[in-house]
């Protein structure tokens, strides 16, 4: 009988372990998440800003943004809406921003938040 309780409680324990672990996202899985996404030059660029309102059930930003074809690219952004930043030919690349300040994360390592905008921002120099 104490064999089948101690059993039981180290089972209980390992469950609710799974539990927690598979519970620190706080993305549920499935769930559709809408933001705004925009592509827009830098000063001295011509085309005009792009705005997407999307709806996704990916929670990252970079899976989400290829999702809808806007990116195809993993890691280093150089191309997005068909538009290439070429640092090594002018010094242009696309600046990440949330919510009009700039990322310090990647588009891979953002979790997309309901409601915010992201944007990348062709720069130079």
């Amino acid at each position: 009988m104490k064999k089948s309780k101690f059993i039981l409680r180290l089972l209980l324990v390992v469950l609710i372990a799974v539990g927690t672990l598979t519970g620190c996202s706080n993305k549920k899985t499935g769930e559709e998440f809408s933001f705004t996404f925009q592509s827009a030059p830098g000063e001295e660029t011509i085309w005009l800003e792009t705005d997407w309102d999307l709806t996704t059930s990916e929670a990252v930003l970079g899976d989400a943004l290829r999702e809808a074809g806007i990116i195809t690219e993993e890691g280093l952004i150089t191309t997005v809406n068909g538009i290439t930043a070429d640092y090594s030919a002018d010094g242009a690349w696309w600046a990440l921003h949330i919510d009009g300040e700039m990322s310090m994360q990647g588009v891979d390592e953002i979790e997309i938040s309901e409601g915010v905008t992201y944007a990348f921002i062709y720069t130079q120099g």
